[in-house]
């Protein structure tokens, strides 16, 4: 691989995240309008219970589409759980948007590449290892991300 390549990848995948944030946006404010129907509902469903109006408050669940308190919690669960993982989502898309540096694809990491040769000493042969300074990282490890998108005029 070499830096050109890398800086393609990178870049696509940042526009992939943007992507995603936006499909994230939308998904919460889906959550978000149907968040607000059920805290009416609930706001309603309380006060006929504050008021000892049980049969009233069961109807006014099944008018809502709820088909007993059971049902009507579990569809809360659900919301909940969803908006959790809907921030969760967000909080890893922004950590990755916002990485200074890549670790390295070509060294992993280790700033150098091994490269292996095969040697017949007393009818054995022998792998000896030739460590190599990694070129697309400049045996740093990384690489920082600001020159992935900066770097238009001096790698092209």
């Amino acid at each position: 691989m070499d830096f050109n390549e890398l800086k393609r990848q990178y870049k696509k995948r940042i526009k992939d995240i943007q992507r995603e944030k936006i499909e994230l946006d939308s998904k919460a404010s889906k959550l978000a309008n149907e968040l607000e129907k059920i805290v009416a509902i609930y706001h309603k469903f309380n006060t006929l219970l504050k008021e000892h109006k049980w049969g009233e408050a069961i109807d006014f669940l099944k008018i809502n589409g709820f088909k007993n308190l059971n049902d009507f919690n579990e569809k809360n669960e659900l919301l909940a759980k969803n908006g959790r993982d809907i921030i969760r989502c967000s909080e890893q898309l922004e950590a990755e948007e916002k990485k200074e540096f890549i670790i390295c694809p070509e060294c992993n990491g280790l700033r150098y590449k091994i490269t292996y040769e095969y040697v017949m000493l007393n009818t054995r042969r022998e792998r000896i290892s030739h460590p190599q300074k990694c070129i697309l990282c400049d045996s740093q490890g990384r690489i920082l991300t600001k020159e992935l998108l900066n770097c238009d005029s001096m790698n092209s």
